[in-house]
């Protein structure tokens, strides 16, 4: 009798310790379903809701800021600090470049009035083509043989302070003598007055210095004559500076958006204005019939990097996207929101141009390390060229820029504190450097007639380039 009741309590203890497993792994299958219905479904790229603007904060300011003296080491005008409680303060009135007050540098009214007047009568605009892309490419490749050598009998690239902080833009003037303007984080827009036959070592005293925004300048852009230049910031406001009357004037402003870059068409009737909402701000070039956009265009989910038109088509413009693609356009069918092209990209693009020839090839930079070289007329022609574009936080991003000169031709900064220049076919040209060239040239600038690349780094300095 003893054994049977050892064996029945043998047997519910299996199947009370059987009913506590089952239980268990029941539990485990319940919490395991109830994961996976909870768990979020994949992301798509949504525009962030625009919120109202909110009372500013007072802002923390260092008190470690100095005034540079005159007669440093390079040699560059002193740097006027301005009073803290106005340096943030955003003015809409036009600012006059004429006058000593408007400008950063320490320089007097006379020497402003100068300034005016060289850039007034800057010369003739001539375009030139360098049609042997060979040629041209056996000049890049000397150039990069002689910095390598230590020759001297090349022009090396002067190092010269142009503006405050880092750099964030630039933009050659067509003018024959040679003026290159650069934007930097803090919203000055400085002049580095080159001309024809300007020693490098006085270079440092032709450096011309103007605010006329109060973040970072994005972007630089010239009519094709050279009589005017606009510029827009994250600020909110796109201005444009007319050197006739010799003055910046303000075409617009808001501040609801940021402005990311500016696209105008061959025939100079069309300004586009892009933004970091992902749209397309269509404005008149000159301000005079409203300050009020003509229209706005929705083209990407995300910020919208760069937009750049076609250089023979009026119509045509293509731009990029931190939504990893780059669309192509007609602006008569933008409202549709529908692209004549697409290319998606492994990240973000910060910049997509159409090649000067009118080809209708486009190269753009993006930050998953490639350059690509895309012919929007055949959609599935792709060349990818490997390049080390992972800039980081506080170096602007690169952007392979076209040579306006030559079709085959696309320069782009390097980590390496060299100039990359590539084919329109993806081979590598050269790698030119210098010993003056101590920084990244993140940002640059190509002279449309003359032999000339200016960079711009992350200290405000400019290197010019004698190809």
């Amino acid at each position: 009798a003893g054994e049977n009741d050892y064996e029945e309590r043998r047997k519910l203890n299996i199947a009370r310790n059987q009913e506590i497993l089952s239980s268990l792994m029941i539990q485990q299958e319940k919490l395991a379903m109830e994961e996976l219905k909870t768990k979020e479904a994949p992301k798509r790229f949504q525009k962030k809701e625009k919120s109202a603007p909110s009372e500013p904060h007072p802002l923390r300011r260092s008190t470690r800021g100095k005034v540079q003296e005159e007669g440093s080491k390079d040699g560059e005008h002193k740097v006027v600090e301005q009073p803290a409680e106005t340096k943030d303060v955003k003015t809409l009135e036009d600012i006059d470049m004429r006058s000593p007050a408007s400008c950063v540098a320490d320089v007097t009214g006379e020497e402003l009035t100068v300034f005016h007047e060289s850039v007034r009568d800057r010369g003739e605009v001539k375009r030139v083509s360098h049609s042997d892309g060979r040629a041209y490419h056996a000049k890049l490749k000397a150039m990069a043989l002689s910095s390598q050598d230590s020759v001297t009998s090349r022009h090396p690239p002067s190092r010269v302070k142009v503006v405050k902080e880092r750099i964030f833009s630039m933009a050659f003037h067509p003018g024959r003598e040679a003026l290159v303007a650069a934007g930097d984080k803090w919203g000055q827009v400085g002049f580095l007055d080159i001309g024809s036959d300007a020693a490098a070592s006085s270079w440092s005293e032709r450096v011309f210095v103007f605010r006329p925004h109060i973040r970072p300048v994005t972007s630089l852009l010239h009519d094709k004559e050279g009589s005017r230049m606009w510029s827009c910031s994250y600020d909110g406001s796109v201005r444009c500076l007319d050197y006739s009357k010799g003055c910046f004037s303000c075409i617009f402003d808001s501040d609801e958006v940021m402005f990311t870059d500016l696209g105008m068409s061959c025939d100079g009737r069309t300004l586009l204005a892009a933004t970091n909402d992902g749209d397309l701000f269509l404005l008149d070039p000159t301000g005079s019939r409203s300050r009020e956009p003509l229209s706005v265009l929705d083209v990407h989910e995300r910020k919208v990097s760069s937009v750049h038109f076609h250089p023979t088509d009026p119509n045509l413009f293509v731009t990029a996207s931190n939504d990893q693609s780059v669309r192509l356009w007609d602006q008569r069918k933008v409202v549709r929101s529908k692209p004549l092209g697409s290319l998606s990209h492994g990240l973000g693009v910060t910049s997509a141009f159409f090649a000067p020839c009118g080809s209708g090839k486009v190269v753009t930079t993006c930050n998953d390390n490639y350059i690509r070289i895309w012919d929007s007329k055949k959609e599935d022609k792709v060349v990818k060229v490997k390049h080390n574009n992972e800039t980081g936080r506080y170096i602007t991003n690169f952007r392979a820029l076209w040579d306006p000169k030559s079709s085959d031709t696309i320069v782009v900064g390097s980590m390496n504190k060299n100039l990359d220049i590539i084919a329109a076919d993806g081979s590598y040209v050269a790698s030119i450097s210098d010993d003056n060239c101590t920084a990244i040239p993140a940002v640059n600038a190509i002279h449309c007639s003359l032999d000339l690349i200016a960079s711009g780094n992350g200290s405000g300095y400019v290197n010019v380039w004698h190809c």
